[in-house]
């Protein structure tokens, strides 16, 4: 027999100091379980018995991805026409 999946619901907010009291009030209205006001760069970590919420670690000093395709110079016959 197939097992029962509960649904989940996510919501997309500003999560800061004003809003998020407001916002978890609201969702314990209805909701009693576990969950989080995600904040930039949260990690969850999803294994067979648990799910582990961390913050990620970004390298600031990175540099940018390379372009996804070359660059073209302009044509320069058409520049005026």
């Amino acid at each position: 027999m197939p097992r029962a999946i509960p649904a989940e619901r996510n919501y997309h907010f500003q999560n800061d100091s004003d809003t998020a009291p407001i916002v978890e009030a609201v969702i314990r209205e209805t909701y009693d379980g576990p969950f989080d006001l995600a904040l930039d760069f949260m990690v969850w970590n999803v294994i067979k018995d648990e799910t582990r919420a961390r913050m990620g670690v970004p390298n600031h000093d990175s540099y940018p991805a390379p372009p996804q395709r070359s660059t073209q110079a302009p044509d320069s016959m058409n520049a005026y026409t």
